[in-house]
């Protein structure tokens, strides 16, 4: 899959990965803080977002605690 490089900001990608999660199955949702400046880089933005959603939703779903249990949603 070739990648489509252009200039993003990191911040909003990141966003928008929380967003994408919200409303999550937990309890808790997580907390996306970004700086208020834009975060220059270049990336394919797609495949930033996809990766962070992963990670964001693995870290909810194999994090052992009282308050993340699905079914208290």
């Amino acid at each position: 899959m070739p990648l489509r490089l252009q200039d993003h900001d990191l911040a909003q990608i990141a966003r928008q990965g929380c967003e994408s999660i919200c409303p999550c199955p937990y309890e808790v949702a997580p907390r996306c803080e970004m700086p208020p400046e834009p975060v220059a880089v270049s990336c394919d933005a797609d495949v930033i977002r996809r990766i962070l959603e992963n990670l964001i939703s693995n870290a909810l779903k194999f994090t052992k605690s009282e308050w993340n249990n699905p079914d208290k949603c």
